[in-house]
């Protein structure tokens, strides 16, 4: 597996100029944690360097370290299904890989970085999630176990569609399969919890860290002053679970790189109907 790993590295960085982390097991048994810290600030050549032979799996680091590299990660079968679908119909030739559930990243291209941003949404009467994975933050990719290009006569393994930028991209999809963005809640973050609740229960912790935050990100506070925040929140009001400190706080470091939310209008993308 490390020296399978290793070879993909090099040829990722080789091949497409992008960046790869090494990764190890999450609280879940999923290739998902970043095993060196630091792994925000390496470049394409850093694969030299990383333990791949303690690795599980790799990721790759999105954004202007791999050229505003960027993965619309869909959390829901069905809608992965119907966006593979929707590219087969429209002969479109896009990057997509299978994830570990059966879930679909679709990767693009941006001319201009942006930060990630979560979503929920309505499709077929059901909410799922959808995350906009931009700047700061990475993606396992292949050949981790359990991740795959989806393979359709070479269509869908070829290069991410060049795009302005991710969210025209899935407000395109969007379009063309009805999908509605779930309102966003009074204080809260496209269907993420609303931050600051006395109590976070264990299976919205990581997901409050984000939107609380991505709020002091906004607000302008300091990185350090928000970890010591989300801290104390995290011990006062986060309930007990197998997240631990760390992996919270690799998720306020997630929030604050891409900066404060953008306001500038966004364009569109083009895809026949």
């Amino acid at each position: 597996m490390g020296q399978g790993l290793a070879t993909a590295a090099q040829a990722y960085a080789e091949e497409c100029g992008w960046t790869s982390i090494a990764l190890g097991l999450d609280g879940q048994g999923y290739p998902k944690r970043p095993i060196l810290k630091g792994w925000t600030e390496f470049g394409p050549d850093d694969w030299r360097r990383q333990p791949w032979e303690r690795a599980k799996g790799i990721g790759l680091l999105l954004g202007p370290p791999s050229g505003n590299l960027a993965v619309i990660d869909v959390d829901d079968v069905p809608l992965s299904d119907a966006i593979w679908a929707l590219f087969i119909r429209q002969h479109l030739s896009c990057r997509m890989v299978r994830t570990v559930r059966g879930r679909l990243h679709v990767y693009v291209q941006e001319e201009t970085p942006s930060s990630t941003h979560p979503l929920k949404v309505q499709y077929q009467g059901r909410t799922v999630a959808v995350e906009l994975r931009a700047t700061g933050v990475q993606v396992t990719a292949p050949p981790s176990p359990g991740y795959s290009l989806t393979g359709y006569e070479d269509s869908l393994d070829g290069d991410p569609i060049a795009v302005p930028s991710i969210a025209d991209a899935w407000a395109s999809l969007a379009k063309h399969l009805g999908i509605e963005a779930v309102a966003t809640p009074a204080n809260g973050s496209a269907g993420y919890p609303s931050p600051w609740q006395p109590t976070v229960v264990k299976g919205d912790r990581n997901r409050a860290a984000y939107v609380e935050a991505k709020r002091l990100c906004d607000a302008r506070m300091p990185l350090d002053q928000a970890l010591d925040v989300v801290r104390m929140r995290y011990e006062q009001n986060y309930e007990s679970g197998d997240i631990g400190w760390k992996e919270i706080e690799m998720t306020v470091r997630s929030a604050y790189r891409g900066g404060p939310s953008p306001t500038a209008p966004t364009l569109k993308w083009s895809m026949t109907k």
